[in-house]
């Protein structure tokens, strides 16, 4: 009897163990499932936070709208991709420039070059100066409904200009007609033509650019530092030349580049906002500086420039003894863009020189000599040769209509709270990258 109830003892002790251990074993699975679940979890949230959410996180603020991550991130690797286009169409015509000694074109593509180069040089720059355009191309879309007339860009529009990105002009290929403004030749008085003598021929060659650093740069024109013989700029026109493929060649084309876009994590969609954006700009661009004159007062100047005063008053020493200022300028002149034509500056109007030269310059009068002018880049010796209202050149219009743009844009961005977030560096695009001749 004893041994039976040891055995019950025994099976109810080994039941409850076994019980036990089996709430046990539900427990661990229970826990390691629950492991492996908040794991999977963590790695399907860390996806869509990577893939997704991060995307909208936003990089900028402009008042209560956003800028977010994955639109910069799309539309700053858009921007590097035509900026290199833009390097490598250069690069073209510089060596159609050396093959054809084209001296017009091989300037201005080289000076284009190295501006591309500078811009494009470091990426965070690039991107954080695409970041600033972006703000500015939320205000404008803000403002192009307020706008008379309202501004808007159609789904027709973005077509036309992806078909000009190709080439491909469904009414004709445009044909080169020159629409600048027309260089206005002075009449020169007694007074000038006592002044110049007869070595004017050699500096009345109008030039656009002068070593004299300008008080605002136009972002959208570019400048160079050296003198570039003033033919009139052209821009295309519609004429009736048949274009050179079809719209099944065009759209074969567009294909091939839409899925050349594909390695950026790129699409069409993302392209044509892109494209979008440029005409909107331009187009607001285009309203707010149409009214801004064509003519403006200007003055003709020439200068020799030299880096401390005693050689200032030497240069006007030698000046009064009665040397001729051409030979003076080639002799002692820092100014490396101009000393070769008599220090000659052709004309400019006010706000585009430093203030201290343009003061002097516009209260002299015509074949006035100046007394030494001190500014950042040394000492000038000024001589007015010229002084009246006339047609802007076309770097100095549009320097004109810049001005006139960024004040606008200024006092919009003044009425805003803008805002940026250090998250861009993340989004920061680095390809494609420019190809330079010796790589």
């Amino acid at each position: 009897m004893a041994k039976q109830k040891s055995q019950k003892e025994l099976s109810k002790k080994h039941i409850a163990h076994s019980e036990r251990t089996q709430r046990q074993q539900r427990w661990i699975i229970l826990g390691v499932s629950l492991v492996g679940i908040l794991v999977i979890l963590l790695l399907v949230f860390g996806f869509i936070d990577q893939n997704y959410l991060q995307g909208l996180k936003p990089v900028a603020r402009v008042g209560n709208e956003k800028i977010s991550a994955e639109d910069f991130k799309n539309q700053a690797q858009l921007a590097r991709i035509e900026t290199v286009q833009q390097y490598d169409y250069n690069q073209s015509m510089l060596q159609y420039a050396q093959q054809t000694g084209n001296f017009n074109i091989y300037f201005q593509a080289y000076y284009n070059l190295q501006s591309i180069q500078s811009q494009i040089a470091d990426a965070n720059t690039f991107a954080s100066n695409y970041l600033d355009s972006m703000i500015e191309d939320v205000i404008l879309r803000q403002q192009a409904a307020k706008l008379t007339p309202p501004v808007s860009v159609s789904d027709a529009e973005v077509d036309e200009a992806l078909q000009k990105l190709f080439a491909f002009f469904p009414n004709g290929t445009p044909t080169a007609a020159p629409t600048s403004t027309i260089w206005v030749t002075p009449t020169y008085s007694r007074t000038q033509l006592s002044v110049l003598g007869p070595t004017k021929t050699s500096i009345i060659t109008p030039t656009e650019a002068a070593t004299v650093t300008p008080a605002s740069t136009p972002t959208q024109v570019p400048t160079s530092a050296l003198a570039i013989t003033a033919t009139p700029a052209v821009t295309l026109g519609p004429v009736g030349t048949p274009t050179a493929y079809t719209l099944e060649g065009y759209k074969g084309l567009f294909s091939d580049y839409v899925t050349s876009l594909k390695k950026y994590n790129l699409t069409e969609k993302d392209l044509r906002e892109y494209w979008k954006t440029q005409l909107l700009r331009q187009k607001i661009y285009d309203q707010i500086t149409a009214g801004v004159a064509a003519t403006a007062e200007q003055v003709w100047a020439r200068h020799i420039l030299v880096a401390s005063e005693a050689e200032a008053n030497a240069v006007l020493n030698r000046l009064k003894s009665g040397e001729d200022w051409s030979t003076i300028a080639a002799d002692v002149s820092i100014d490396t863009a101009t000393k070769s034509t008599g220090g000659d500056l052709d004309w400019f109007p006010k706000g585009v020189m430093v203030k201290e030269f343009e003061d002097a310059a516009f209260s002299l009068n015509v074949g006035e000599i100046s007394q030494p002018v001190k500014s950042s880049m040394g000492y000038h010796v000024i001589q007015v040769l010229g002084h009246e209202n006339r047609p802007l050149s076309s770097r100095y219009l549009n320097i004109a209509k810049q001005k006139v743009y960024n004040d606008w844009m200024d006092k919009l961005k003044a009425a805003v709270t803008i805002s940026k977030d250090d998250i861009w560096k993340n989004y920061v695009p680095t390809q494609p990258a420019i190809q330079l001749p010796n790589q």
